[in-house]
C-alpha cells in the first residue's frame, strides 16, 4: 500500500464507509455501515480494557518504503475506534524520522527528544533516544506494532512494556504476543490471512473533517483545492494509481492502463458516468514526468527531454497535470466524457488517501500489500503491479471470469505491451466496473468478512492477560 514536512494528519475519529455522493447506497455500501466489531463476540472486554489504559506504546520499525508506518498507524486508528482514548507513545527507528511527518500533524523530524503532539494524542521519540532514558520510563501494560520484519525484536524489554502485540499485514507472517521476562512468542491464531479492518467516512462531511487539519498545514494545505475538486465532482470516474514506479517503465505501464480504459469506455460506454481522472500518488522525478509527457504526445517532438514545458492542444484525449497546475481546476470543470486526466498528486495524508481509495470507481493500479489490504477492506477492485494479488476467501470463479482475471493481472506481471495487453486490460476493467459481474462481486465480498484483525488480537490478549 501503500513510501512517503512539516505537518500532516492522523485523524483518529470513528469513521464509517460510503464511496458515493448523492447516489442511493448499494447493498455493499449499506453493509459497510455496520461496525464489524459487533459481529465479534467478547469485544466488551476489549473496549473495557482499552478505555482503562492511559498509555500504549507503538513501535515503528525500519523498512525501505512506507508500508510499516502505514500499517502501524492503521492499527493505532483501529484502537481508537475500539475505545482507546489515552495517549500513544510512538517509538520509531531513527532512520525513518523523515517519513513520519505525513502521519503525525506537527511532527518535526529534525527535533530530538520527546515531541508531544497533543492535537492527535501522540508523543513521539526516536528508538535510540528512548533507549537512553529507558530506565526512567514508566513500565506500562501494552506495546504494539503493525509490521516488523525483525522477528528477533523483543518488544517487552525494548519498549518497557509488560506485553507486546506484534501484528503483521495480510500474509506477511504470524501475528504474535510477547510477555516480559518470558522467552519466545505466542502465535495469535487465525490472523495470518486477515487484513486490517478499515472504516472510512467519505461523505462530503467526512471529507471536510479529514481536511480540517491538513488544510492549515504548510505541506498539504496547498493541495486541498485539487483534493476537493476531484473528490467532490460527481460526474467523473476516477481510480487511484500508487506505486507505479516500483518496477520501472512508468510511462509504458501508464500507457497500457490508459489505452485499456479508452478501449473499455468505447466498448461499453454505459459503465462510465463521465470523464476519467487518474490521480497518481507516487512521487515522480523530472525524468519520469518527462517520459510520461513524451509517451502521451504532450511534448513537442522538437523539445529536448530536459525541457519540462509542453504545449497543450485543446481537449486532448489524455492530459497530464501537476496538483498545483493553475489550470487543473478548470480542466476538471471542463472535462469531457471522452477525456482522461492524469493528475500528479504526490503524497497526501493517509486519511485523505483512504478516501480516494474508497471512492474509486475505476479499479486501482497499485503496488504493495498495505494498499492491497486497504482496497480489500473496502471491496475495491485493483491490479497489484508487484505480484501480490492473492484474494483470500474469494469464491470459485467460472472459467470465463477466471480467464479474464488471469489475463488482466498477467499484463503487468509479465510487462506485456501492444494490442493484446490493451484488450486484456479492457476486458478486466469492464468486468470490474460492472457491479453485478462475478469478478466485481468477488472483490465486494472481501469487504464483508466477519473478521477484524486488531479486535481479534486484542481479544486474544485480554483473554490471556497476565499481571
Amino acid at each position: 500500500m501503500f513510501r512517503l514536512s512539516k505537518t500532516a494528519v492522523f485523524v483518529i475519529a470513528l469513521l464509517i464507509s460510503s464511496w458515493s455522493f448523492g447516489k442511493p447506497a448499494s447493498p455493499l455500501e449499506k453493509s459497510r455501515k455496520l461496525d464489524s466489531v459487533t459481529k465479534i463476540q467478547g469485544t466488551e472486554k476489549v473496549s473495557a480494557f482499552l478505555s482503562s489504559q492511559k498509555k500504549i506504546r507503538a513501535y515503528i520499525s525500519s523498512a525501505p518504503g512506507y508500508g510499516h508506518q502505514s500499517a502501524t498507524f492503521t492499527v493505532m486508528k483501529r484502537f481508537r475506534q475500539l475505545g482507546y482514548h489515552g495517549e500513544f507513545e510512538v517509538i520509531y527507528q531513527d532512520e525513518i524520522a523523515s517519513k513520519l511527518s505525513s502521519f503525525m500533524i506537527g511532527f518535526d523530524p529534525a527535533q530530538s527528544g520527546w515531541q508531544k503532539l497533543s492535537q492527535i494524542g501522540i508523543s513521539a521519540i526516536s528508538y535510540s533516544q528512548f533507549q537512553k532514558g529507558i530506565q526512567q520510563s514508566e513500565l506500562i501494560p501494552l506495546g504494539i506494532t503493525g509490521a516488523d520484519d525483525n522477528i528477533e525484536f523483543r518488544g517487552p524489554e525494548a519498549l518497557n512494556v509488560k506485553s507486546y502485540i506484534r501484528l503483521e499485514p495480510q500474509e506477511w507472517g504470524d501475528s504474535v504476543l510477547q510477555y516480559r521476562n518470558t522467552s519466545g512468542s505466542t502465535v495469535i491464531p487465525g490472523l495470518k490471512d486477515l487484513g486490517f479492518h478499515v472504516e472510512i467516512d467519505s461523505s462530503p462531511e467526512g471529507l471536510e473533517r479529514a481536511l480540517k487539519i491538513p488544510e492549515a498545514s504548510i505541506e498539504f494545505g496547498p493541495k486541498v483545492p485539487a483534493i476537493r475538486s476531484i473528490l467532490l465532482k460527481s460526474d467523473i470516474d476516477f481510480g487511484v494509481i500508487y506505486g507505479i514506479g516500483l518496477l520501472g517503465n512508468i510511462a509504458g505501464r501508464l500507457k497500457i492502463w490508459v489505452e485499456g480504459l479508452q478501449n473499455a469506455r468505447k466498448t461499453e460506454p454505459q459503465l462510465f458516468r463521465g470523464g476519467i481522472v487518474l490521480p497518481i500518488f507516487s512521487h515522480l522525478n523530472e525524468q519520469e514526468i518527462s517520459s510520461i509527457l513524451w509517451e502521451f504526445g504532450l511534448k513537442d517532438d522538437t523539445d529536448p527531454p530536459e525541457n519540462k514545458s509542453r504545449k497543450r492542444a485543446k481537449k486532448k484525449p489524455v492530459e497530464y497535470y501537476q496538483w498545483n497546475d493553475p489550470g487543473l481546476v478548470s480542466a476538471l470543470e471542463g472535462l469531457s466524457s471522452d477525456q482522461i486526466l492524469l493528475v500528479q498528486m504526490d503524497r497526501v495524508p493517509p486519511d485523505i488517501f483512504e478516501i480516494f481509495v474508497n471512492k474509486s470507481r475505476i479499479p486501482l493500479l497499485v503496488a504493495g500489500k498495505n494498499t492491497m489490504n486497504l482496497a480489500q477492506s473496502m471491496g475495491r477492485p485493483y491490479i497489484n503491479t508487484v505480484g501480490d494479488y492473492n484474494f483470500p476467501n474469494s469464491p470459485s470463479l467460472s472459467p470465463k471470469s477466471q480467464t479474464i482475471f488471469n489475463r488482466g493481472i498477467e499484463v503487468f506481471h509479465y510487462s506485456m505491451t501492444g494490442t493484446t495487453a490493451q484488450r486484456r486490460i479492457s476486458a478486466y476493467l469492464r468486468q470490474l466496473m460492472d457491479e453485478n459481474s462475478e469478478l466485481a462481486q468477488m472483490f465486494q465480498n472481501l469487504a464483508l468478512q466477519e473478521h477484524d484483525k486488531v479486535a481479534e488480537a486484542l481479544q486474544f490478549y485480554v483473554s490471556n492477560l497476565k499481571n
